[in-house]
């Protein structure tokens, strides 16, 4: 399998999964529609809350401040008339008690059924049974004020059907649910899309934290969603899932940043890197020990984060009008897009000014996510092309060296011809006289004899012209060469026209001479049997036709219909070179072994 069909099946792979996770999610929603449209629910917002012998009248939902920690709050309220099978409540790092007189009483949150290290319980959903009819009863909810958090939240509980609940629950928070799925699946996707890269470039690593940082956000989008906390019933982990995933934005950032830039100067951002990841360790650490909750820590990360940023950002733009590095210019917008949107929160998080945290960080996330990858895709595609480039480069450097090779070695060959003349015009004097001395006193049988020994002495040997083309007569002189010196028969017979229009003199010099380096390469290999190799081109209607054979030692070892070279236990270069040429020029090639002799067959238009 080439690099282009193994690119295309791990995109068809990435492309089925995605499409697979979200008909996943979106079933359940389809499933409960026929049901939803027949039942509604009811948010019960008039209550009453008393603490500290006080009570007040309050529309929920409603928070308080500056109580003492664990201070006891009651909430009261009237159930509406209606005939539901479920009540739903939600409690905030609170232990919670709802209680209607004579039909339940239930207690969430308290100490045993959390771990030790958390000072209070986590956020939590619970779904009450209702058997009976409670139209006009009384549902008191009791709360603890906690130090988790510097205020209690108190939600309007929800009367309703299960399926009803659900919808109410997905209207609030479903977006950031799907999301969350959304973004954690692009990020496992994009992991292992950067696997398959970073086989043929290493470059393929910016995939890997593009995919780090997707899941990252997904976690985080995940844990925000009320959909999520009601679906799985494990709410510390969804605690630490939401904290986590926001805590490991910043490293995630920061090394998606600095493998998509290569800045000249990054020893800001290294030491960055490392104090993100420090201040994480110090969050895990604390929580762990409980001595601070992670709620607790992020009153101090939403300052981190516009740090970060700004370093971020200021960085970018001296690499960019320092340097002219186009991917920092690049990055400037979605970077400032990611500003912007974590100003609006710390202002929404210091003023109060909506109960919908985190909303504008994690719209500004997922804009960003959209820039950075179609940014990310830029950037190697750039990466691939400057790495044909250079590929292109090295062949026609080894060209050029093996031009100069046979140049050279024409070079010498000529200097002893030349050498040999001079040794013969100053010996030319004395055999003159000695012909003359033979001729004179008849010895017609020596004079031949001594005749024939100079004719012998005083032939050259020119150079043989392969074909018209210069480059490729170089380059086959060189290999032939190469094939004498290790006693290889070679048989050459080509048509090479001098120039051609549609194809360079070094792409033919990268056909040729791969098709013979290897070919020289597998006969070295032999170790019985007659070593030879045998090159033909012709010329037919518009394409030319380079065909050759060679004898190897019959073991071959083939991967995805590609053979393995010998020397580096991976797909041979050279054949995938060949091929690449004759593709990019209308054409193909082929390679065969029968028995123990390799077949090579290549075509171009010309």
């Amino acid at each position: 399998m080439s690099k282009r069909q193994l690119f295309r099946a791990a995109s068809l792979f990435v492309f089925l999964y995605i499409i697979y996770i979200l008909v996943i999610v979106a079933m359940p929603y389809g499933v409960r529609s026929a049901e939803v449209q027949a039942k509604e629910s009811i948010q019960i917002t008039d209550a009453v809350i008393a603490y500290n012998g006080e009570s007040m009248p309050v529309t929920l939902p409603y928070s308080l401040k500056g109580l003492e920690i664990g201070t006891e709050v009651i909430v009261r309220m009237t159930v509406p008339d209606a005939d539901f099978g479920y009540i739903c409540v939600k409690s905030v790092y609170s232990p919670l008690n709802a209680k209607i007189e004579g039909v339940f009483d239930e207690s969430y949150g308290q100490r045993g059924t959390y771990p030790d290290c958390m000072s209070n319980p986590p956020t939590f959903f619970k779904i009450i049974p209702v058997k009976e009819k409670i139209s006009g009863k009384t549902l008191e909810l009791r709360y603890e004020y906690p130090s988790a958090i510097e205020e209690l939240y108190i939600y309007a509980p929800i009367y309703g059907s299960y399926m009803a609940i659900a919808r109410k629950l997905g209207e609030r928070t479903g977006i950031a649910y799907i999301a969350g799925i959304f973004m954690m699946v692009l990020g496992i996707a994009f992991i292992f899309a950067s696997v398959i890269v970073m086989i043929f470039e290493k470059k393929g690593i910016v995939f890997f934290w593009l995919g780090c940082f997707c899941m990252s956000v997904g976690l985080w989008n995940f844990g925000e969603s009320d959909v999520a906390w009601y679906i799985v019933d494990n709410f510390t982990a969804m605690y630490f899932c939401d904290y986590m995933g926001m805590f490991l934005l910043a490293p995630m950032l920061h090394q998606l940043v600095i493998e998509m830039v290569k800045f000249h100067h990054y020893k800001i951002l290294r030491i960055n890197t490392i104090l993100s990841y420090l201040l994480l360790d110090a969050f895990v650490i604390l929580q762990l020990t409980g001595k601070v909750m992670l709620s607790k820590s992020l009153d101090f990360y939403v300052y981190v984060v516009p740090y970060v940023l700004v370093c971020l950002i200021g960085m970018l733009v001296y690499e960019w009008l320092k340097y002219d590095n186009i991917n920092a210019k690049r990055l400037l917008v979605p970077v400032v897009i990611l500003i912007i949107a974590a100003a609006m929160e710390i202002i929404n998080y210091c003023f109060g000014l909506s109960r919908s945290f985190s909303v504008a960080f994690q719209i500004g996330m997922i804009i960003f996510f959209g820039c950075v990858a179609m940014i990310g895709g830029s950037f190697i595609k750039d990466v691939i092309v400057l790495r044909n480039e250079e590929k292109a480069k090295e062949n026609e450097l080894k060209m050029l060296k093996i031009r100069i090779e046979h140049g050279k070695r024409r070079q010498e060959t000529e200097l002893k011809a030349k050498e040999e003349v001079r040794r013969q015009r100053h010996d030319l004097r004395h055999q003159l006289t000695v012909l003359k001395e033979m001729n004179e006193s008849g010895q017609k049988e020596q004079l031949s004899k001594y005749l024939d020994e100079l004719i012998d002495r005083t032939v050259v040997k020119n150079d043989v012209v392969y074909c018209e083309n210069i480059a490729v007569n170089a380059v086959i002189g060189y290999y032939a060469s190469a094939a004498e010196e290790n006693e290889i028969d070679c048989s050459v017979k080509t048509v090479v026209p001098a120039t051609l229009e549609n194809i360079t003199d070094s792409e033919l010099c990268i056909i040729f001479g791969n098709m013979m380096e290897n070919a020289i390469e597998a006969c070295g290999r032999m170790k019985k049997g007659k070593k030879y190799l045998s090159i033909r081109s012709i010329i037919k209607f518009d394409k030319l036709v380079v065909t050759m054979d060679n004898s190897f030692e019959g073991k071959v070892k083939i991967v995805d219909k590609q053979y393995v070279s010998s020397k580096r236990n991976a797909i041979g270069i050279g054949l995938q070179s060949i091929k690449t040429v004759a593709e990019q020029h209308g054409g193909n090639a082929t390679f065969e072994n029968d028995g123990e002799v390799f077949h090579s067959s290549v075509y171009v238009k010309i």
